[in-house]
């Protein structure tokens, strides 16, 4: 590869990094769930929890790191880690400031839980 092409595959590949939140997550469970597909469509709650039986299965996070990024695409980063992790949804989300103490890079974090009833998962 010709080295104008390999700096410009480096520089696209940093500036994609740089386009996407930073997403966080913890597992609280022992041994990792299976992955759920990947067209599930993760529920977020926040103050209100679902009325089917769950188990938490760990925490996650995602940040807006900067203006490029947009709430949206920080809300399916978290979809997206949670669907990882084998959840079915995310409760007790909440948005907080930036580790920064600023309002310009809000983080986003909730807890991972996965139903236990199979019909509660749609």
């Amino acid at each position: 590869m010709p080295k104008d092409a390999r700096t410009l595959s480096l520089l696209l590949a940093l500036a994609s990094v740089g386009c996407g939140p930073a997403v966080q997550s913890m597992n609280f469970v022992p041994s990792p769930q299976p992955a759920t597909p990947s067209d599930y469509p993760i529920r977020i709650y926040g103050e209100a929890k679902p009325e089917c039986e769950y188990r938490e299965i760990g925490g996650v996070s995602s940040q807006k790191k900067n203006g490029l990024v947009s709430m949206e695409r920080v809300m399916e980063g978290l979809r997206e880690r949670a669907r990882k992790m084998g959840g079915h949804a995310i409760i007790g989300t909440r948005f907080v400031g930036s580790a920064g103490g600023d309002d310009n890079d809000p983080v986003v974090s909730g807890t991972v839980i996965r139903f236990d009833d199979p019909t509660c998962t749609r």
